[in-house]
């Protein structure tokens, strides 16, 4: 591995501390001096780094050897990556599947930072309604169907913080903002196992969203049906075959994912 380069406005001690990350993709375990050698770093810089990382749960040291190899931490994140490009994969094929069935718009979410994450969308030819959040864009989770799911199971000490966290922005005269509205709200949709959600984040759009779960039951994601409200509120039976669509599809998807529903 070259030395280190920096570039100009990088902290130093973050960039030494991920090129050591980086350096254990080459090989299993290796120690301080070698770690010295090849990032042209101190030694003393280097152990405080590593203890740092072993302290954090970045690495762990080996007891024969004495040197340093990734720790649990890093294998977590590189599992909860893989789980969600698996998430992606297998939510899009089924959000494809309903898209093309209803002619309307499938978006799939998760909740990070605090934000709803847009990780994957479907929109067919002539959708209902045209403004849609494309894939990456972050969303507030109060005023949507799918962050409501994603909230709905929350711990209250998290939940709260998201709460406090994000201001509440009214973006239409129907975008609840009341906290005990909201925790209302949510109590019901956990109980019912789906939202529906109108004109809170847009006017004229409403949504259905059910939660994604992971094989631990947990609320992995969110997908989510948006339509015109006109057209799901004055068209008799619309709305229930919505729900009945986003509540199989979520179902499927967490089966997918491994969960197992109880009886």
């Amino acid at each position: 591995m070259e030395k280190l380069k920096m570039s100009k406005g990088s902290i130093q001690s973050v960039a030494r501390a991920l090129s050591i990350l980086n350096l254990l993709i080459e090989r299993n375990d290796i120690g301080i001096t070698e770690l010295a050698l090849e990032l042209g770093v101190p030694k003393g810089t280097v152990h405080g780094l590593v203890k740092t990382l072993e302290e954090f749960g970045y690495l762990e040291q080996n007891i024969d050897n004495k040197k340093y190899r990734y720790g649990s931490e890093l294998l977590k994140i590189g599992f909860t990556s893989i789980r969600r490009i698996e998430l992606r994969k297998i939510a899009m094929e089924r959000a494809q599947k309903l898209c093309n069935e209803l002619s309307e718009t499938v978006h799939v979410g998760l909740l990070l930072g605090g934000m709803v994450v847009i990780i994957a969308r479907c929109t067919p030819s002539h959708p209902s309604f045209m403004l849609m959040p494309e894939v990456g864009l972050s969303i507030p989770p109060h005023c949507t169907a799918m962050g409501k799911v994603l909230l709905s199971e929350m711990p209250e000490d998290k939940l709260s913080e998201i709460l406090n966290k994000n201001a509440l922005e009214k973006y239409t005269p129907h975008t609840v903002v009341e906290l005990n509205k909201i925790r209302e709200n949510l109590k019901k949709i956990k109980d019912n196992g789906f939202c529906v959600s109108h004109q809170e984040a847009l006017i004229g759009l409403s949504c259905t969203a059910a939660p994604i779960r992971d094989h631990s039951g947990k609320i992995a994601a969110s997908i989510s049906i948006s339509t015109s409200t006109e057209q799901l509120l004055c068209q008799e039976g619309k709305l229930e075959k919505f729900v009945e669509k986003i509540i199989n599809s979520a179902a499927y998807i967490s089966q997918q994912m491994g969960y197992q529903a109880k009886n």
